[in-house]
């Protein structure tokens, strides 16, 4: 019985992690409840599992376990979101309740094992604290700090992935068509700048009235240059408006960008 109640916080944090990936992926929770299960996630489940697998002793406080819980679990967090940032489902709230849920029984898994059979932890060599290291600190110093690295580097690396991630995202084309001064001439300024960072194929179509009625079928152009002309339009579509259509090779079919110039 003794044994069962060592247990119990282990048995519940395992559940707690099944509970919440259930939860979260079915999408059967929201508001108040679904912010308490992220949050556990997130904040708790996984350090706790990580801390009774690798201190599980008398050695530690409650201030230091719950320090260890939670910046573990941050740690964790943080490069989790940058593992998924590389993955092809991307960081979404259901493949982050998948991954930390996941670390969470698995590592729970290997601290009850250890556990129910009374293996002695990490902790035989910090139980009398006054044990120096090489470097002249204590484990439970060295712990911290290792700690405090490991949140420092997460965060850090998150924050490099969400850079470059951004970089990529910033990358687009501009395409403008606008009417000449002299209203006579019935001609049109048509112009394209690549900010793709990289050469770039191009397909660009005047239509007007459902018709194609002058088309570029190959522009390429180097990153960070533009591609302009004048184009004279026949005098019957001065009226009637007309849309600039530019494909990539990437899809020929749907427009990459447009723009329309409106009838006078």
């Amino acid at each position: 019985m003794k044994n069962g109640n060592r247990l119990l916080d282990l048995v519940l944090v395992i559940a707690i992690a099944v509970v919440g990936m259930v939860l979260l992926l079915t999408d059967v929770t929201g508001g108040i409840t679904g912010a308490i299960v992220a949050g556990l996630l997130v904040l708790v489940l996984p350090g706790y599992a990580i801390t009774a697998a690798l201190f599980d002793g008398g050695a530690w406080g409650f201030v230091e376990r719950l320090t260890l819980t939670m910046g573990l679990s941050l740690a964790i967090s943080a490069l989790a979101g940058f593992l998924l940032n590389w993955m092809p489902w991307g960081i979404q709230g259901r493949s982050w309740a998948v991954l930390l849920g996941s670390i969470t029984i698995i590592i729970g898994g290997v601290a009850l094992v250890r556990r129910s059979h009374n293996l002695e932890s990490s902790d035989w060599i910090i139980r009398g604290l006054a044990i120096q290291t090489y470097i002249g600190l204590t484990i439970r110093q060295g712990a911290m700090i290792s700690l405090a690295l490991l949140i420092i580097a997460g965060a850090t690396i998150v924050n490099r992935a969400g850079a470059l991630q951004l970089q990529r995202e910033a990358r687009f084309t501009q395409l403008w068509m606008v009417r000449d001064n002299d209203a006579e001439k019935h001609v049109v300024h048509l112009g394209i700048r690549n900010l793709e960072g990289e050469q770039t194929k191009y397909r660009l179509q005047l239509v007007a009235q459902g018709r194609v009625v002058q088309e570029w079928p190959s522009i390429e152009i180097q990153p960070g240059e533009s591609w302009k002309i004048l184009q004279d339009l026949p005098a019957d579509l001065k009226r009637g408006g007309i849309r600039a259509e530019l494909y990539r090779p990437q899809d020929w079919r749907e427009p990459y960008r447009w723009v329309i110039l409106r009838g006078e």
